[in-house]
């Protein structure tokens, strides 16, 4: 029996996983983090800023991470995916709320559903 551990496949397994996670983190979380810096607060005028935008990447991230959770091949079936995987890795929110009144919403309208707030380290306001 072939020794897995030190097998080539295993190696380019690792391989891959490193880039995609180097790349996750170098193009998704570190833009999600610079804008949030850039939109929270306004340096020039000091005053607050939105982070909407931040949100709007931060959901897309989600979708990215979910479809990598389900092994989606297409972009059909994203809802439950996401769903899914907020189920999940999320369970203090819920799944369709996030879906619906903030996924879609932001995606499609750049904005939130009535009654949602967008704040950072006050989860008990989002009301999602």
């Amino acid at each position: 029996m072939p020794n897995i551990a030190k097998s080539p496949r295993k190696e380019e397994f690792e391989a891959a996983r490193d880039f995609v996670r180097r790349t996750f983190e170098d193009w998704v979380i570190k833009s999600i983090q610079i804008t949030f810096r850039a939109t929270s607060e306004s340096e020039r005028d000091n005053k607050g800023g939105t982070p909407l935008a931040a949100f709007l990447l931060l959901s897309c991230g989600i979708d990215a991470v979910s479809g990598f959770y389900t092994g989606r091949v297409s972009k059909h079936g994203t809802g439950s995916q996401y769903k899914s995987f907020v189920r999940k890795y999320m369970p203090r929110y819920l799944p369709e709320n996030m879906y619906e009144k903030l996924r879609c919403a932001l995606a499609h309208n750049f904005a939130i559903d009535k009654g949602l707030a967008l704040t950072h380290g006050q989860p008990q306001f989002h009301n999602v």
